[in-house]
Formats: C-alpha cells, sequence, structure tokens
C-alpha cells in the first residue's frame, strides 16, 4: 500500500504536535505539511497534494469547514478528517455537509484518531456523533454500507 500523506492543520502547536506523533508512530502514514491558520491550509494543501487533511474546525483567517467546503471544491480526492472541541452531532452534520469523512473530538483523539485514519483511508467514514443517523442513511441508501 502507497505512503499516506496527510497535512495536519491546527492553529495550536501542541496540538499539532500530539497529532504527528500518533499519526508519525503508524507505519505507511506519512506528515507531508503543517498548517497554522485556514489560509496556510489552503495554501498547503494546494501546494502538497496531501492525500488527507486532519483539520481543526476553529482556526484564524478560515474556519476548518471553510476549509472544507473548499478542498471539496478543487480537490475532491484529498479526504478531510475533522478534529475538534465542538464535538456534537450539530457540528458533526455540519462537517459531513463539507465533505468531511471523520469527525473526532480532540479529547478522543488518542483513543480515535488512528482507527478513523485506517478507515478513511479504506474508504470509510468515522462519525461517532451521528453513528445512528448515518447507519440509517447508509442503509436506506443503494451504496455501500459504511463502518461507522
Amino acid at each position: 500500500m502507497p505512503t499516506l500523506r496527510v497535512l495536519l492543520a491546527d492553529d495550536h502547536e501542541s496540538v499539532r504536535r500530539s497529532l504527528r506523533s500518533l499519526i508519525e508512530f503508524h507505519e505507511g502514514w506519512q506528515i507531508c505539511g503543517e498548517a497554522v491558520d485556514g489560509r496556510d491550509a489552503i495554501k498547503k494543501i494546494k501546494r502538497l497534494q496531501p492525500d488527507l487533511v486532519v483539520l481543526d474546525i476553529g482556526m484564524p483567517y478560515l474556519s476548518g469547514l471553510e476549509v472544507a467546503r473548499e478542498i471539496k471544491r478543487s480537490g475532491p480526492e484529498t479526504r478531510i478528517l475533522i478534529v475538534t472541541i465542538h464535538s456534537s452531532e450539530h457540528v458533526a452534520r455540519e462537517a459531513w455537509d463539507c465533505g468531511a469523512k471523520g469527525f473526532i473530538s480532540k479529547s478522543d483523539a488518542a483513543r480515535d484518531l488512528v482507527r478513523a485514519i485506517e478507515l478513511i483511508q479504506r474508504g470509510k467514514v468515522f462519525f461517532p456523533e451521528m453513528a445512528a443517523t448515518l447507519h440509517a442513511t447508509a442503509s436506506a441508501s443503494s451504496g455501500t454500507p459504511r463502518e461507522l
């Protein structure tokens, strides 16, 4: 399996450092860049073309949701994992609507980050806050059921 290239976008260095340590520990995953705000994220995504962006919602200049919308418009092959302190079904739904393939709480990142990335890498989604809603949607659709 080819190396998964990941870009981290969070305005807090300590969060980026923690996420980096979890990701780099996994064989076959590589951090290709880091962004400190929404504008920086857009520039680096265009330049580096990562396979996955781990994206905070609450960043300066452009929110993570605005960045996700731009990724969806300009680079639909780049997958998005939202990592945020705003853990609710409403915010998770917004992330889903913006094209995110996963959504985890920063407080659960140590437990959920690797699992979420593994699922997204396999073409599945990870939305614990919306599990019941998405399961019902996936079951009702003619598409492939999603692992949640």
